[in-house]
């Protein structure tokens, strides 16, 4: 799973679970996914609060409701755990403007409107660890009479203060501002064949984005990973629906996330379904599998999943010794070799030994395999070397808000391959400027001769699955006819072993055209 954040471009599509800025829909599912989100009536789109959920409603009431902000104003109680501790945070308040008073070990803080961070964060500075662990808080509203079930709602300072941080995380989920990128999982063999797109998630706040990894742990502190998890998956789906993509969806999904799953996905399986994606098309994708603390509940999950007609991609496996267990005891559809061993796999026999073994190990057990996190050309070389299916990172193509734009923006002159044959390009010398001919048809050529080294392949060579022509049938075509503005006159084809630029042999090289590929005969032969 890559977690690094995107800036979109403003004129880009981007399909939410909320509000859809306009477009021109392409489809009609799109068209459809629009209008129902703008017009706010799609079912299961939105997380109601608690007094919006009615009695007996279907699906799991742990994901589907949003807890209340805690805000003032309001009755902080704080029980320490030694008169230590309770003399350091009386000495603090006595000091503050904060209204309180203390009985019998437990102090009582009056909490304005507001928020109540400004308070907790110079209390827990006073406080050791733990201190902080063995103290316990509980917050009552102004108006809020004493209840019997407040007992359960009293928990440890540390948690009750990451619940205090979380309004903003809150406030993103209440207003649906959740969004899905894309980033291309492509043919190890041939990064120009996408297989299939993982959706991210992503969100903003005032300021920029936001790391999807500070959301997950911000929510998992604060007792929002159900909710978060819910609405991730239903912006990938609407998000995938409305791009109308036809190759494979990867979703990530948290398994701690979800306690009973007839109950916590049925509204994933009916979002699914009611925006006409296929089943078999979805792979759900098991996030941190290293921390993975209940293979049993997991597998329960997946098996619920795989009945459903979806598949199951294991993340991050060889990050922890629980995925090698999942590894076994799961049989997944695809295994992603997680990007620490993947990063510079090419100079660290110890990292190649290991991915190496895994890569085997699941081509053993049938299973398909992705070397996710390439950022550089030896790592992809070695992922293709050593048998991976497919890889995915930034080599490829960065996460885009939409479906195949990263590998379009990277197709330009290279054609689809992108970065991979613009570096051969490079190697070969093709981008010297100081070369006879037209600056864009000498490096068109030299980009055929670089996917042929790369890719191998024939008179399509280039051609990618974007439909584009070949482009060094494009150059032999243009070549075979040149246009002199009196008609037109047969010339004959260039190969693609003579260098660009017109001319052969050394008074072409001597003006500064790149040298012949090695391998290559004398020019025109």
């Amino acid at each position: 799973m890559d977690d690094t954040p995107e800036r979109m471009d403003a004129d880009e599509v981007v399909f939410t679970h909320g509000p859809v800025p306009p477009g021109e829909p392409t489809t009609p599912v799109e068209e459809a996914v629009k209008a129902d989100a703008l017009e706010g009536v799609y079912h299961g789109m939105t997380l109601p609060n608690e007094e919006d959920v009615p009695d007996g409603a279907p699906g799991c009431q742990r994901c589907e409701v949003l807890p209340a902000p805690i805000r003032g104003p309001g009755t902080l109680e704080l029980r320490l755990p030694h008169t230590y501790s309770l003399g350091k945070v009386l000495e603090f308040l006595t000091h503050s403007p904060w209204e309180h008073g203390e009985h019998e070990g437990t102090i009582s803080i009056h909490i304005p409107p507001g928020s109540l961070a400004p308070l907790l964060a110079p209390i827990l500075d006073r406080l050791s660890s733990t201190e902080q662990r063995d103290a316990r808080a509980h917050f009552r509203p102004d108006g809020a009479l004493p209840q019997a079930e407040d007992r359960f709602e009293i928990e440890a300072l540390p948690a009750f203060a990451v619940k205090a941080r979380s309004e903003w995380l809150l406030d993103i989920l209440r207003s649906e501002r959740l969004y899905s990128v894309f980033q291309p999982i492509v043919s190890c063999a041939d990064p120009a064949v996408v297989h299939g797109h993982e959706c991210l998630m992503r969100a903003e706040v005032e300021g920029g984005p936001v790391s999807p990894g500070l959301m997950l742990d911000l929510a998992d502190g604060a007792g929002l990973l159900f909710q978060l998890d819910l609405a991730a998956r239903r912006s990938a789906i609407v998000s995938a629906a409305g791009h109308a993509l036809a190759d494979k969806v990867f979703i990530n999904f948290t398994p701690n996330a979800i306690y009973a799953p007839h109950s916590c996905l049925n509204s994933t399986v009916r979002m699914v379904d009611e925006l006409r994606l296929g089943r078999g098309q979805v792979v759900f994708e098991v996030i941190e599998s290293e921390r993975l603390p209940d293979l049993k509940h997991l597998r329960r999950i997946v098996d619920f999943y795989r009945e459903q007609g979806f598949g199951v991609a294991l993340d991050d496996v060889g990050a922890g010794y629980s995925s090698l267990s999942a590894l076994l005891e799961l049989r997944p559809d695809y295994v992603k070799i997680d990007r620490a061993l993947i990063d510079k796999v090419d100079e660290q026999p110890d990292k190649a030994l290991v991915a190496g073994k895994l890569l085997e190990a699941a081509q053993g057990l049938g299973l398909r395999t992705i070397a996710e996190g390439i950022e550089r050309r030896e790592e992809w070389e070695w992922a293709r070397a050593h048998g991976a299916d497919f890889a995915q990172g930034y080599l490829f193509a960065r996460p885009a808000a939409r479906a195949r734009l990263a590998l379009s923006q990277e197709r330009g002159l290279f054609g689809g391959r992108g970065k991979l044959v613009r570096e051969e390009a490079v190697k070969l010398g093709s981008t010297s400027r100081r070369a006879r001919g037209p600056f864009r048809q000498r490096a068109g050529q030299w980009a055929d001769v670089a996917r042929q080294r790369l890719f191998g392949g024939g008179d399509d060579l280039g051609a990618d699955n974007f439909g584009a022509p070949g482009r060094a049938r494009e150059v032999r075509q243009r070549e075979g006819k040149h246009d002199t503005g009196r008609g037109t006159s047969a010339a004959p084809a260039r190969t693609g072993c003579a260098p660009p630029g017109g001319g052969t042999g050394r008074r072409s090289r001597a003006r500064g055209a790149p040298p012949r590929p090695p391998g290559c005969g004398p020019a025109g032969r």
